[in-house]
């Protein structure tokens, strides 16, 4: 499943400027793509590049939204060392640098919490 907000940080880099929708839709068919998604990339801009804490707002938007409407038991996210950083940002985890092509392994564990 593509989920446009959770891409590397956006912004000044034309290697983090998404493709078209027509394109991953035909390179792959495999995936699901949101049927809503902007045919070409909207978040990406070339003289402004996102904050890391902006790009952990995206996250928690992320996790509030698949813990509140997937009842999946696991879910594996693949994204960029960037992103992963805004990861760990959003859900209070020390920032550690991720190394190109490395494996990180996150454990993120929902809460009912309280509010009354």
């Amino acid at each position: 499943m593509v989920k446009e907000q959770l891409r590397e940080i956006f912004g000044v880099h034309t290697c983090d400027k998404r493709g078209s929708a027509s394109t991953m839709r035909h390179d792959y068919p495999q995936f699901v793509i949101p049927p809503d998604l902007a045919e070409e990339d909207t978040l990406w801009t070339p003289g402004s590049r996102e904050t890391l804490e902006e790009h952990s707002r995206l996250w928690k938007d992320f996790l509030q939204e698949l813990f509140t409407n997937d009842d999946s038991t696991f879910v594996s996210v693949t994204t960029h060392s960037g992103a992963t950083r805004a990861l760990y940002l959003a859900i209070g985890h020390p920032d550690v640098w991720t190394a190109a092509g490395s494996v990180v392994p996150i454990v993120v564990r929902a809460r009912q919490v309280d509010t009354a």
